[in-house]
């Protein structure tokens, strides 16, 4: 759409060149028409400086929308290893001592970690904590790797239930409006992952499991968490392939 100053400024140049080319016609209004012609340069640049000057209000407003998105973000577009926003440094800060508070399991040393039964492979960066299916392995006795998966389903639900929370605070809108979860958006970016997986240390270490499997959880967990920081994860699904 062409604003007023816009056809102002072509009206005016053409008014301007028919007058100097009607002057050419005459030999003695030829200087006369030199004059026109200067002045029709003139009135082109004016026009152009008028452009130019929407020129950096623009550029303002493009830098204040890119700054606001970088900050803040947007939990319905979630971009793996995109720049982290607000929430992600929030959310990164509080989960690493959350794993802290499902406590009680216990098993490190106690006699049922060194029961027979069947072996099963445990991921000690879960699948739907980002964590990537084809990692190194732990193994576990199953019930000792069922019981371990409870305790770890209960982190992943309270890393949800915080992030709500701090949707509320951050984007001030309600929490059935984002596509991904808090945990699929935490793990979308490398300061998530990193929060993700000290949390997952805390929690091993603070029931005494880092000794326990075959090829221990602890060795595990050192060797994966480079990778799963990187590139070598689930995210944003974060869950298995169906």
């Amino acid at each position: 759409m062409r604003t007023r100053e816009s056809i102002f400024c072509q009206r005016g140049q053409r008014h301007i060149f028919s007058r100097v080319q009607n002057n050419r016609r005459s030999p003695l209004l030829f200087k006369v028409g030199e004059n026109r012609k200067a002045s029709a340069a003139g009135q082109r640049a004016a026009c152009s400086v008028k452009k130019l000057s929407l020129t950096p209000l623009t550029v303002i407003s493009n830098f204040a929308i890119s700054t606001y998105d970088s900050l803040f973000g947007n939990p319905d577009d979630v971009k793996v290893d995109g720049i982290p926003s607000i929430w992600d440094y929030v959310m990164a800060m509080s989960i690493r001592g959350l794993a802290g508070s499902f406590g009680g399991f216990s098993i490190g040393g106690n006699s049922v970690a060194q029961g027979g039964g069947k072996l099963i492979g445990h991921h000690v960066i879960p699948v739907y904590t980002c964590g990537h299916l084809d990692q190194r392995l732990s193994n576990l006795p199953k019930p000792i790797h069922d019981s371990l998966h409870t305790q770890l389903y209960n982190y992943t639900l309270a890393i949800n239930v915080l992030g709500y929370a701090v949707d509320l605070i951050v984007y001030r809108r309600p929490t059935s409006r984002t596509v991904k979860t808090p945990m699929q958006r935490l793990g979308a970016k490398a300061v998530g992952r990193a929060a993700i997986a000290a949390g997952l240390g805390f929690f091993y270490n603070s029931e005494d499991l880092l000794g326990v499997g075959s090829l221990p959880i602890g060795v595990v967990l050192a060797l994966e968490t480079p990778r799963y920081i990187g590139k070598h994860n689930s995210a944003p699904d974060c869950q298995r392939q169906r």
